[in-house]
């Protein structure tokens, strides 16, 4: 799910803010 959300978000607003939010949306709910 991590990989799938980051390389989705990569291209679009950063290597740094992908790692973060990926981070954020995987942790999160659990």
């Amino acid at each position: 799910m991590s990989y799938l959300l980051f390389d989705f978000l990569l291209p679009i607003i950063g290597p740094s803010a992908a790692e973060y939010w990926a981070s954020i949306f995987v942790v999160g709910p659990l």
